[in-house]
């Protein structure tokens, strides 16, 4: 394996794991800047090219000029409670009063 297949290999990966628990879709240029903050520093075109090969293996997809992961990645990220769940979450917890020495009371002195 040559530098340019363990780098594009690399790009790859980083991009599967920027989509893969991305809640929406994402574009190149969005992408590009999620890289920059991994310290990948590529032109957008380079990204388009590595994208455009995970399409071809069925990993993501694009939909109207933005890219996501494919459907097994979508249903391995983390269920997002709904407003009934959180509420008897909410209800479930149980709060008792601090018991800080700055609340008691004091005596005056004379």
């Amino acid at each position: 394996m040559n530098s340019a297949e363990t780098v594009s290999e690399i790009v790859r990966e980083t991009i599967l794991a920027i989509l893969k628990p991305s809640s929406m879709p994402l574009t190149a240029a969005e992408l590009r800047v999620q890289l920059r903050m991994r310290s990948l520093r590529l032109a957008e075109y380079e990204i388009l090219h590595a994208l455009r090969c995970l399409r071809s293996e069925g990993l993501v997809c694009l939909e109207r000029g933005r890219w996501l992961a494919t459907a097994p990645f979508a249903s391995a990220s983390v269920p997002i409670p709904t407003a009934r769940q959180l509420e008897e979450q909410h209800r479930s917890r149980t709060y008792s009063a601090p018991t800080s020495s700055v609340l008691r009371p004091t005596t005056p002195t004379a």
